[in-house]
């Protein structure tokens, strides 16, 4: 059975500033290099004409790294596929779609977010279901991934804020 999870973020920079840190290569670069541990690869980056901005990453889920729970299901590392679909909306929201795919396990994890305007900057909303199709420890599974997705969530957008301070003076 699939577990959803939920979050909301307040942040002091616009949602324009957000998606153009998105659409920049050396963003993610930087953001690759703080949180993957030398693990993951820009796979792709591709800006639209719309604003829209789609980014494949492939990190590598090294077996040590793993909670135990999961290496009772999978021997060996894993490859882990995530991309991130950041689409204006026209009234001045941004809607993300992230997928994750993790070859070799019978796994699933999708999230919706929207970046919307607030009074001191931006407000970000987020939603992710994990799903683990094992029996008896898939939901201890989903439990795991959905908490350290609530955390890495709230600490890449921070990141992002202190990025784009940094980049814009």
């Amino acid at each position: 059975m699939a577990h959803t999870f939920e979050l909301s973020i307040e942040s002091p920079v616009g949602v324009d500033e957000i998606l153009s840190a998105f659409g920049d290569e050396k963003y993610w670069h930087a953001r690759l290099a703080e949180f993957s541990g030398g693990t993951a690869e820009l796979t792709s980056l591709h800006v639209a004409s719309d604003g829209s901005v789609t980014v494949t990453v492939t990190l590598s889920l090294l077996r040590e790294r793993l909670p135990k729970v999961v290496t009772q299901v999978h021997r060996g590392d894993l490859r882990m596929v995530r991309t991130e679909r950041w689409t204006p909306a026209g009234n001045g929201e941004v809607h993300g779609d992230i997928d994750v795919v993790v070859r070799g396990v019978p796994l699933t994890a999708t999230g919706r977010a929207t970046i919307a305007p607030a009074r001191a900057g931006s407000h970000l909303t987020y939603s992710t279901t994990v799903a683990v199709r094992v029996p008896i420890v898939g939901g201890r599974i989903e439990n795991v991934i959905g908490g350290h997705t609530g955390d890495e969530i709230a600490r890449l957008q921070s990141f992002t804020i202190e990025w784009i301070v940094r980049s814009t003076h």
